[in-house]
């Protein structure tokens, strides 16, 4: 896991091979449920968060003629533009994670993500400064996570 993750880390990533590299991720955290990798994966993703001095906000989603789009995997290709698609890439991770192909909800993944990254990871997602497409995300996560009761007692 440790070796995919370092080759997400590079700027340089085509679309396809940061979709191919998170599909062998969620597979390899679907099959093996040992926490050092769940914990790995979650602090990998928070790093991909700006710090406080970046506003995402301003980014745009657009599509290749430069028309704005809903989708939030369209962003322009540049650095930040990069770095956002590769978080809401993987938030989508662990979306598969937490539900089976029929929209499921897998309580011992759950369980096991909460204990190991805690609620408040997933506030981190939702600060003033990241773009909103990966705000949107992670209320689908935490709509997915809430939806059982004892999981909303835990948050």
């Amino acid at each position: 896991l440790d070796v995919l993750l370092h080759i997400l880390s590079r700027d340089t990533l085509a679309d396809q091979t940061i979709e191919k590299v998170g599909k062998v991720v969620s597979a390899l955290l679907e099959k093996i449920h040992n926490d050092a990798d769940i914990l790995c994966f979650g602090q990998f993703l928070a790093s991909l968060l700006p710090p406080k001095s970046v506003d995402e906000r301003h980014v745009e989603c657009e599509d290749l003629d430069g028309v704005p789009v809903r989708s939030v995997f369209a962003l322009p290709d540049t650095p930040l533009g990069r770095r956002i698609q590769l978080r809401n890439r993987l938030l989508d991770v662990v979306n598969v994670l937490l539900q089976d192909s029929s929209l499921k909800l897998r309580p011992k993944m759950v369980t096991q993500l909460l204990q190991v990254l805690g609620c408040d990871w997933f506030l981190g997602f939702m600060g003033r400064n990241v773009h909103p497409s990966t705000v949107l995300l992670t209320f689908r996560l935490l709509a997915v996570v809430l939806t059982r009761r004892n999981f909303a007692a835990d948050f």
